[in-house]
């Protein structure tokens, strides 16, 4: 999966005494420490016209989660983080503390499906699938096309649950529901800078035509 989509933003926190500045970066990938990821909503104006609500906030404050260098593998978390889909005093769907696995392409959330006498709660469920926006295979944004980004499509378990209990959405597998733009920042340890630049510079490399 390429990884063009990311902005960085370095932190090095470099205490006086510290480690050796040829430390290697930790064998579990380097700590993220902040910033955020932005989601452009395609599929809103969709769920409104379906008779459904819809909250969300269109950041999401990136809360820890670790990545490998140089080639960004690993999780990025955000906890406190919320989606909402539902009737209006009726049914509902709520998703909460997304992650997004970039490894394996998903998008996990603890789940809360609510309807009179039926309740259904899944924690850490696949809820979208991650594909890649690049010059040559852009992504449909609310402005246009994407280019630097992921899409967030649904997966087919989430999309039948939330048809389950809000049939008015009419999802299926496949259907995308935003476009996520991540900005990540690092708390490096001396010597991982060298293994960042390697990284940023592949993907400069994987998005020339």
């Amino acid at each position: 999966m390429t990884k063009a989509w990311a902005r960085v933003t370095l932190w090095f926190l470099l205490l006086a005494g510290g480690l050796s500045a040829g430390s290697a970066a930790p064998a579990g990938g380097v700590p993220l420490i902040g910033n955020q990821t932005t989601v452009d909503y395609t599929s809103r104006d969709d769920i409104l016209g379906a008779g459904l609500a819809f909250s969300a906030s269109p950041t999401h404050a990136i809360t820890g989660g670790d990545l490998t260098l140089p080639d960004l593998e690993g999780t990025v978390e955000h906890a406190g983080s919320s989606i909402r889909i539902n009737e209006f005093f009726g049914n509902s769907v709520q998703l909460t503390e997304l992650e997004f696995d970039l490894t394996g392409g998903l998008v996990r959330a603890d789940v809360l499906a609510m309807a009179p006498g039926s309740t259904v709660a899944n924690d850490g469920a696949g809820i979208f699938g991650l594909r890649a926006c690049s010059p040559a295979t852009p992504c449909a944004g609310s402005g246009g096309d994407v280019t630097d980004g992921f899409a967030l499509d649904w997966t087919v378990d989430a999309a039948n649950l939330v048809n389950q209990f809000l049939p008015a959405a009419g999802l299926s597998g496949g259907v995308q529901f935003g476009v996520a733009t991540l900005d990540l920042a690092f708390v490096p340890e001396p010597g991982t800078a060298a293994l960042l630049a390697a990284g940023l510079l592949g993907l400069a490399a994987a998005r020339r035509p």
